[in-house]
């Protein structure tokens, strides 16, 4: 027999073996060939790399030459160059999923002589990678849809409380947060586990809620005893989602003459057919809008409510050219003063506008460069009711030119206070006589200027 020797040859083993049973065993042993046994078979798939690679030689006098894993890349994981007895086990670790490897293994034995060359490639489980680009934004009812390279048996959420829900291959998971506030900021974690419990890569990312989208009346709640010329208006903090169907959710009780209207894409204003509200009236606005969304996916929180009444049909008229104001009620004047309006370098502006502001004293200053020229600063100046920007009526205690212009646009009127001359308390009975919302109308030109003619605040 080729590459073998015959027990004849050794007549010492005879007696050490006594007899022919155990001789033919030996014969046996020695006719079976040197074999490497690998705990993978050649070409297997989703091997689990947590588990070490076992090689077994067997042979009697059979050794390990030379034994190579390696990536398919060709990157040397683990060598044996130095010869190893056919007892010894190998253990092959550390191996990384996703990967594929080949083992290479050449063994020897010199009694007989005999070659062994063996290869054996396999490769490891594929771990779930996510291969999808988290969401930065989570909306209202929003989900979390993360796409995975395998198939995904079970997960873990850290960070936000979240529903999961899998696809039918298991590859997509559906994240679904619960009681998540806006304008907050998460890291969520992601863990899991796929096919023979194998860990998913761990995935970690930020996702944001938008801010709250809100919504204000510029009426406040409560407010008693307004001018019937204030505009009613909702305030949004975003552009809201479908806003024609949002009218249907807003009421104002009673229903007064006129329209909701849309000014821009977050001002909705009601249009009244007149310009102004029927007086002594109670209204309550009713904006039914819990939950419904901007068009970032942000949402409004509470819905409003706002309760407001109206005082007696009170208006203020100002004839530049006679430098005449008028206190008016029911469309009738009941009562005229003399004014100082403003000067021809600061004209009054004229238009039709409202009392959006009421302050009883007050320092009024024109601003800019202290030391430059026209820059004015008066200590109490009082019952100033603002009208336009910084343009009010107000008491002037300073002068007593009144029936001229004197001002640097501003209404002035005779005053009581802090006045050393025995003066109608024109400005302080105007005071009493308006409220914030009375309608203002001025119009004429003043002597000596040219009319700045604002446009209406209405």
């Amino acid at each position: 027999m080729a590459n073998k020797s015959s027990l004849l040859s050794f007549p010492w083993i005879w007696p050490i073996t006594g007899g022919g049973v155990i001789a033919g065993a030996v014969v046996a042993w020695l006719n079976v060939p040197i074999q490497v046994e690998v705990s993978v078979q050649n070409g297997q798939e989703g091997v689990d790399p947590r588990i070490p690679i076992a090689v077994n030689l067997i042979g009697w006098g059979a050794q390990i030459q030379n034994l190579e894993l390696t990536t398919s890349t060709g990157k040397l994981i683990k060598k044996i160059s130095q010869p190893q007895q056919a007892s010894d086990r190998y253990v092959l670790s550390g191996l990384k999923p996703s990967e594929t490897y080949q083992l290479n293994m050449e063994a020897s034995r010199q009694f007989p002589q005999e070659q062994l060359v063996s290869t054996v490639q396999f490769s490891t489980l594929r771990q779930p990678e996510l291969v999808s680009e988290p969401p930065k934004v989570l909306p209202k009812d929003g989900a979390i849809r993360l796409e995975f390279s395998e198939p995904v048996t079970k997960v873990e959420v850290k960070g936000i409380p979240a529903q999961v829900e899998f696809s039918a291959e298991g590859k997509t998971v559906i994240l679904k947060p619960e009681n998540y506030k806006q304008g907050e900021r998460y890291t969520v974690e992601v863990t899991g586990v796929a096919q023979k419990d194998f860990p998913i890569a761990p995935v970690t990312f930020k996702i944001r809620t938008p801010d709250a989208l809100t919504l204000e009346a510029s009426i406040a709640d409560k407010q008693q005893s307004l001018g019937v010329g204030i505009p009613l208006a909702l305030n949004f903090s975003k552009a809201p989602a479908n806003p024609e169907a949002l009218l249907d959710k807003i009421t104002l009780d009673p229903i007064p003459p006129g329209k909701w209207k849309w000014t821009n894409s977050k001002t909705l204003r009601y249009v009244l057919e007149d310009g102004v509200w029927p007086a002594m009236t109670t209204y309550t606005l009713t904006a039914d809008l819990k939950d419904w969304k901007a068009v970032d996916g942000s949402w409004i929180e509470e819905p409003l409510n706002t309760t407001f009444s109206f005082g007696p049909d009170h208006r203020f008229e100002v004839d530049l050219s006679r430098q005449r104001a008028m206190a008016i009620e029911n469309g009738k004047v009941v009562r005229e003063f003399k004014i100082s309006s403003g000067k021809g370098a600061t004209p009054t502006v004229t238009g039709t506008f409202y009392i959006y502001r009421r302050v009883k004293i007050k320092t009024m200053t024109s601003g800019g460069d202290p030391q430059g020229p026209g820059f004015y600063s008066v200590d109490n100046v009082p019952f100033v009711q603002y009208f336009h920007r910084g343009y009010a009526f107000h008491g002037a205690w300073w002068h007593n030119n009144f029936g001229r212009p004197m001002s640097h646009g501003c209404i002035n009127m005779s005053t009581q206070i802090k006045n050393a001359r025995s003066v109608n308390e024109d400005a302080g009975w105007l005071w009493k006589f308006g409220a914030v919302g009375t309608p203002v109308r001025v119009y004429g030109k003043a002597p000596g200027t040219v009319a700045r003619i604002a446009k209406s605040k209405q």
